[in-house]
Order: structure tokens, then sequence, then C-alpha cells
């Protein structure tokens, strides 16, 4: 139990407060047609812990934010051509 809890603190990057602030900023499933937006805060955790880390896209830990690709796309651009990334055109 209580390796479990540490590997949750360990990829828990942005705290409730944090989040509360953020998440208002975010775009919402409200009228939306289509597919449905997913855990925002699992794409924005994985954005943040990937430019914290500074690892590939494809290796974060897919059990804790899903597939890199989601959390990739979650940026401008795609995951190769994200800003500060050393294929980025600027």
């Amino acid at each position: 139990m209580g390796e479990r809890l540490a590997a949750v603190r360990r990829f828990r990057v942005l705290t409730d407060e944090q989040w509360e602030r953020i998440e208002p900023l975010l775009p919402s499933n409200a009228g939306k047609v289509g597919r449905p937006f997913g855990d925002h805060r699992t794409v924005v955790g994985g954005i943040i812990y990937r430019y914290r880390t500074g690892i590939p896209w494809r290796d974060l830990p897919r059990e804790q934010f899903g597939p890199w690709q989601t959390v990739g796309s979650g940026t401008r651009g795609s995951p190769t051509t994200a800003p500060g990334t050393a294929s980025s055109p600027s």
C-alpha cells in the first residue's frame, strides 16, 4: 500500500489548489459535438511532467498519463514540433 501511495505522489504534478486555478481556463464538453474531451488533469499533468523531466513524449508513464500521443496532442503542433523541442522551427 505504501509503495502505491509513493508512486501516486511521484506522478502528481499539480496540487488541488493549482488545479482549481487552471481548470476554468480549459475547454468543457458543454455543447461539444463528437468525441468528448478526456480528463484534462491527466493531460495537463503529463505535459508538465514531460517538461519537468525532459523525457521524450513516448517515454511518459502510460499508467499515470495515458497514451503519449494523447498527452502530446495537448500542446500546439505535434509532439515533435512542440515549442522548445530540438525540432521546433523557432
